[in-house]
């Protein structure tokens, strides 16, 4: 998989930065993000159906691993020791994009430090992408001043003139298990947030994912011309990954060129629209 950033565009007056959850505040260098109003809507968005929040519809939910963790983080030799003894295990961490690929925890300093004290290796969290965080700045300059700073960040990558514009995925510091069919939706959706555009190859062909207007679509490599031309762009829901990532074992298994896979995979691509491509995105979203 390959991407491209993209700049952030600044709208004033776009955002609501009214700050009725003043319980909780998190101050990174000259941003400060609204952690109580995050961990309000994030829990609203477990248990409401129809969200009323779709900006965090590509925050993924995962885990991570505790030791990796405590080592990039800054200020756990400063906690209180009654909230560490209080830390509630079972609330996921909250990490938010603060640069292209860089995540940085703005909640769950002391259920890290107590998984440490106890032994626990793993701890579930959220990984919110930039373009929604900022919905949680303290203030309309704060998010210009953030846009700017993302953009700088965009200009600095796209430097590496060697790469000629696209830029591989760093590896994630995420490791999760048991991959289903939403899981991957999710990880697509953090990927094609408003600052990159995602080609995806598929047996010797490249094809393209972008976002519009709240919806995924696939079409016609930019980079690299497809050997076979999809009807595109045609739209990609999370039920056709879902069902997709039901027959991926079998796709992409040992038996690949055994006769019955053969009639498999022909079956599929009946019932399944441009499956190759479909079946691409499963297998690179489930590994990284």
């Amino acid at each position: 998989m390959r991407f491209r950033y993209r700049e952030m565009v600044y709208r004033p007056g776009y955002y609501d930065f009214s700050n009725d959850d003043r319980e909780e505040w998190f101050p990174n260098g000259i941003f400060n993000y609204n952690v109580s109003r995050l961990i309000r809507d994030l829990a609203a968005d477990e248990t409401v159906k129809e969200t009323n929040t779709p900006w965090l519809n590509t925050a993924v939910r995962t885990s991570v691993p505790v030791g990796e963790t405590i080592a990039h983080c800054h200020g756990l030799g400063q906690m209180e020791e009654e909230h560490i003894q209080a830390a509630n295990l079972e609330r996921p961490l909250i990490f938010i994009e603060l640069a292209p690929d860089s995540f940085n925890l703005i909640d769950g300093h002391h259920r890290l430090e107590k998984a440490r004290r106890e032994g626990i290796t793993a701890l579930p969290a959220w990984m919110v992408d930039a373009h929604a965080a900022v919905r949680y700045l303290g203030s309309e300059a704060e998010y210009s001043t953030y846009v700017g700073y993302w953009n700088s960040k965009v200009e600095d990558i796209g430097d590496a003139a060697a790469y000629n514009g696209l830029f591989c995925l760093s590896p994630a510091p995420l490791q999760e298990r048991d991959l289903t069919g939403r899981h991957i939706w999710n990880r697509m959706s953090l990927c094609l947030n408003e600052c990159r555009r995602v080609e995806v190859y598929s047996e010797e062909q490249w094809f393209t994912l972008f976002r519009l207007n709240g919806n995924l679509f696939c079409g016609e490599s930019e980079a690299y011309k497809p050997s076979i031309r999809c009807q595109a762009p045609y739209r990609i829901t999370s039920e056709m990954i879902e069902r997709a990532s039901e027959h991926f074992e079998d796709w992409y298994g040992n038996a690949r060129f055994s006769e019955e896979l053969r009639m498999r995979r022909k079956e599929v691509k009946r019932s399944i629209r441009h499956a190759d491509v479909l079946m691409a995105c499963v297998r690179v979203f489930s590994e990284y």
